[in-house]
């Protein structure tokens, strides 16, 4: 996604991200710093991390569980454009994205969204067959 139609769908859900957050209900809180892109493993909270990334075939996670909106949406993008062609991303925040979906859609992505704990949404989402990058 180039910079200038990210800035655009940004600038259009910024303030549906700002109504989420306020809805939000509990503090996303971790160990792994928010925002990160990473590996894993080596990371205070890596274990139960790399442990779900593991178990949903990830091949990277982006914490953004403190992030001030419009960031995480910003960083799925650029997380999503350094994926390999069939490389998942796995998302994690602290509400349900919902103005992310539609950019997802829009993109050629699908979505898994699956509540985990108080305060965390996983998230996996992957190209959709047969969508080019």
């Amino acid at each position: 996604m180039s910079t200038s139609a990210l800035a655009a769908v940004c600038a259009e859900c910024a303030c549906l991200f700002a109504a989420a957050q306020a809805q939000a209900t509990g503090e996303g809180g971790g160990a792994v710093p928010a925002g990160d892109v990473e590996a894993l493993g080596a990371t205070e909270g890596g274990d139960w991390i790399d442990s779900r990334r593991r178990a949903l075939g990830a091949d990277a996670v982006l914490d953004a569980r403190g992030l001030e909106p419009p960031e995480p949406f910003v960083r799925t993008f650029e997380a999503l454009d350094a994926l390999p062609p069939e490389g998942k991303l796995l998302l994690l925040l602290p509400r349900e994205p919902r103005p992310l979906y539609r950019a997802l859609t829009q993109h050629g992505y699908a979505w898994r969204t699956t509540p985990t704990a108080p305060g965390i949404f996983e998230i996996l989402i992957a190209r959709r067959m047969g969508e080019a990058g």
